[in-house]
C-alpha cells in the first residue's frame, strides 16, 4: 500500500521525465537488446516515442520520482523506421557496432523473427506494447497496474482496438500479469510468449 503522502501519480511521459525513465530502463530492463546499446541510445528512443504522433507512454511517479514506465506505439513498424532516421550518429554507430557482434547479430535475428506480424481474423495488429518498467521499491503496489491501464484507455482513445506485447516464455509471473490484465495468448515465438489486447476484453480463438 502506498502512504497518502506518497501518493501515485500516472502522468504521460514527457521530455522532463526522460533521464528517469532512462535510468529506470537500465536498471530494471538491463537485460534486454535495447539496454545493451546504452544510455545515449534509450534517451533517443524515448525523445522520438514523445515526438512522434505514433507514440504512447506514460510515467509512474511517486514522492516526485519515476517509479515506473510504460511505452507503446501505434504502429511498430512504422515507429522504428522513424527511430532509425532520427538516432544521432553516435547511436547509429553504437547500433552498427553492435551488430557486428555474434550475439548482438543473434539478437538482432531473434528479434526480428519474434517482432514479425501479428494477424488475428484476417487483421494485421499494427499497434503494441514497446516496455514496461516498475523499480523494485514499488512492486506489489498497482504500479504496473494503473501503467498498462493507462496505455489500454489511450489505445481505445485513438481508436485502436487491438495491441500486442512479448513477454519470456520463461516468466509465467509476467504471463499471469498480462492475462489478469486482460490479455490472451496468441502465439509463442522462440521463447517469447504474445499476448493481444482487446478493448472492451472481447474473445476470440487462437488462430493456428
Amino acid at each position: 500500500m502506498i502512504p497518502e503522502q506518497e501518493r501515485l501519480l500516472i502522468e504521460v511521459m514527457a521530455e522532463s521525465h526522460l533521464p528517469q525513465v532512462v535510468s529506470q530502463h537500465l536498471k530494471v530492463l538491463g537485460h534486454t537488446f535495447n539496454a545493451s546499446l546504452g544510455a545515449p541510445y534509450l534517451l533517443n528512443l524515448y525523445q522520438q516515442l514523445v515526438r512522434s504522433p505514433l507514440g504512447l507512454g506514460f510515467v509512474a511517479v511517486i514522492d516526485r520520482q519515476v517509479k515506473g514506465f510504460v511505452s507503446a506505439t501505434a504502429d511498430s513498424a512504422q515507429f522504428q523506421r522513424e527511430l532509425f532516421w532520427h538516432l544521432s550518429a553516435s547511436s547509429r554507430l553504437t547500433l552498427l557496432r553492435r551488430l557486428l557482434t555474434p550475439r548482438g547479430f543473434g539478437q538482432f535475428v531473434i528479434t526480428l523473427l519474434v517482432n514479425r506480424p501479428v494477424t488475428l481474423e484476417g487483421q494485421r495488429i499494427q499497434a503494441s506494447l514497446l516496455t514496461l518498467g516498475v523499480d523494485s521499491s514499488a512492486l506489489g503496489q498497482g504500479v504496473g497496474r494503473s501503467l498498462v491501464n493507462a496505455i489500454s484507455a489511450e489505445m481505445r482513445r485513438r481508436g485502436i482496438a487491438r495491441y500486442h506485447l512479448n513477454t519470456l516464455v520463461s516468466d509465467p509471473q509476467g504471463q499471469a500479469f498480462y492475462r489478469a490484465l486482460g490479455f490472451q495468448l496468441w502465439r509463442v515465438r522462440f521463447g517469447n510468449a504474445i499476448f493481444i489486447h482487446t478493448s472492451g476484453g472481447g474473445r476470440w480463438k487462437v488462430e493456428g
